[in-house]
């Protein structure tokens, strides 16, 4: 058997749902087995002193039964396995299933997608440039404002970009004169430009999403108005199974998928406002 467990909420109750998968005769059968109601802190320890209290009341050979366990990429969770939650099922037809919940499942994208960008150097720079503003104590004294910490929490991103666009003049200014090879380079503005927007409309989503309130049946909207918001963003068009260059990367265009984009026409808005505000 193989167990899968997520926390969520229920009219402002928080509650942990264990599921049960088995493979019975060729047929993988998921069976939500229980709802258990959570006081605690979410933290690993909690989750885990929990689930070991109530299988041991369930079914006290449960440990022998157990192939294996783990968590997805969430860094205060135990298990951290590639950013995956892999359980492993004596199936033929499903050796392996692959589970996460909807936030974990977009943050583990989004940070996927951001380190890829420029071969991993715009993040990097991104952070290391935080660094170095933070450190400056004569330019936070005239700009009244500390330069936000750039941390693994995507909202956390989006107050740095946000930052980094707002004083862009300003921490140019003084990047040139005091650490000339901090100064950030004509590309690395234009995909910040363009990754912001996309950034904070991704908080906002898990800003509803957390919400106590919200019912699981509803999270799938949110979710859909959030691909149509960076859709429209990003020029994003729709790849006909018929059209030639489906799985082909042609000269200004990127596809992935069922989508493809032209990077010309993803990033000129971003880029005229970059022009506008330097």
């Amino acid at each position: 058997m193989s167990l899968a467990g997520d926390g969520s909420t229920h009219h402002s109750q928080s509650f942990f749902d264990l599921r049960v998968r088995i493979c019975f005769r060729g047929w993988l059968l998921n069976l939500h087995l229980v709802a258990i109601p959570m006081f605690d802190r979410h933290t690993a320890g909690n989750i885990f002193n929990m689930l070991v209290k109530f299988l041991d009341a369930l079914y006290g050979k449960w440990r022998a039964k157990l192939i294996g366990m783990s968590s997805d990429g969430e860094n205060m969770m135990t298990g951290r396995h590639t950013g995956l939650v892999t359980r492993m099922i004596a199936c033929a037809e499903n050796p392996v299933l692959r589970i996460w919940c909807a936030l974990h499942q977009i943050d583990l994208v989004v940070k996927s997608v951001v380190e890829e960008l420029a071969g991993g150097e715009w993040i990097m720079f991104a952070w290391s440039f935080s660094i170095f503003l933070r450190a400056q104590a004569n330019l936070i004294t005239s700009m009244a404002i500390k330069c936000p910490k750039k941390t693994n929490r995507w909202t956390h991103l989006g107050r740095l970009l946000q930052f980094f666009k707002d004083h862009c003049c300003m921490i140019v200014a003084y990047a040139e004169t005091h650490r000339p090879e901090q100064t950030p380079t004509s590309a690395w503005w234009v995909i910040t430009f363009a990754v912001s927007p996309a950034i904070n409309a991704i908080n906002v989503t898990f800003v509803i999403l957390q919400n106590r309130l919200l019912l699981i049946a509803q999270q799938e909207q949110h979710i859909h108005t959030l691909i149509g918001s960076l859709v429209v963003m990003f020029c994003v068009e729709i790849v006909q199974e018929n059209d030639d260059d489906a799985n082909t990367c042609q000269s200004g265009r990127c596809v992935s998928w069922s989508m493809r984009s032209s990077s010309t026409s993803a990033t000129r808005g971003h880029s005229r406002s970059l022009a506008t505000t330097t």
